[in-house]
């Protein structure tokens, strides 16, 4: 089973890679079959049909890269070492693990928990090696790729922008007693500013609330894994990334799209022409 795909432009090239790291649907039927809970679980942990949402920016001159492995079972937005010893039912003690704050609340490299906290392996069924296997198998090919792609196109270009997008839970859909008027309908993380120039974050801000759309920076979402450590702007390096509401164009409950998709595809294939037109004046 391939961990990944890139969709190549369907225009010239510029240096501009859409990133949908949360997206894949492969679950192995092994995992599924073990997991003591309703299988729909395991894939409302994900940013399901995100990949759908972008797939409209090759069209601007964009490569676009997609994972094929359910976040659920490989987060690849995450350090490698940021896995928990203690879920494990065996750990070697020379390996130097990042107890981050997702790896406490269960969210780590190898997740442990679902979005509402129900454990994926309960009384640590989790042997180090199945981990390490996993890990090789999932996550190694797909930075390995996404390396090779942002270098060449640095190359090419002269920079790289890795446009990282994400969809984020509904405050409804976590938890009713949220008001959902506190919850922007998109976050731009730039790792406050040190992942890519401002005006970038800003030119991608003024597309949203252009449309509309409330939009935040950095909470509760500055950026993963994926900003930080491609984000280098002072070697041409950018990242940024999105966070969509997902019922801006998800049913939650069921993961089915809904009348808002058409409009929320349309407003990424947008957003990633005017880049295309005005990526230089940006950097």
């Amino acid at each position: 089973m391939k961990t990944y795909s890139i969709t190549p432009p369907d225009t010239s090239s510029n240096g501009i890679i859409y990133n949908s790291p949360h997206s894949g649907r492969y679950l192995p039927e092994e995992f599924v079959n073990r997991f003591d809970g309703q299988p729909i679980k395991l894939h409302q942990s994900g940013d399901s049909r995100m990949d759908e949402v972008i797939s409209g920016t090759t069209s601007a001159g964009s490569h676009l890269f997609k994972n094929l492995y359910g976040r659920i079972y490989v987060d690849t937005n995450r350090d490698v070492r940021e896995l928990d010893p203690h879920c494990l039912k065996d750990s070697p003690r020379s390996i130097k693990f990042i107890k981050s704050e997702k790896v406490v609340r269960g969210f780590g490299v190898i997740p442990m928990r679902t979005f509402d906290g129900q454990d994926i392996y309960p009384e640590k069924s989790l042997s180090y090696e199945t981990a390490r296997a996993r890990l090789d198998q999932v996550y190694q090919p797909v930075h390995a790729a996404l390396g090779e792609l942002l270098d060449k196109a640095r190359s090419d270009h002269g920079y790289y922008l890795l446009v990282d997008c994400h969809s984020m839970p509904s405050y409804k859909f976590i938890n009713s007693r949220l008001q959902a008027s506190n919850q922007a309908d998109v976050v731009i993380g730039n790792n406050f500013d040190k992942s890519c120039y401002p005006n970038i974050s800003r030119f991608v801000a003024d597309h949203f609330e252009a449309e509309g759309l409330a939009v935040r920076f950095n909470a509760p979402y500055a950026g993963g894994y994926n900003t930080v450590h491609y984000g280098q702007p002072n070697y041409h390096k950018h990242a940024i990334q999105i966070e969509l509401n997902r019922s801006l164009y998800l049913n939650e409950e069921d993961l089915t799209l809904h009348q808002g998709f058409e409009e929320l595809k349309d407003s990424m294939t947008s957003l990633s022409r005017k880049l295309d037109c005005e990526i230089r004046n940006l950097l």
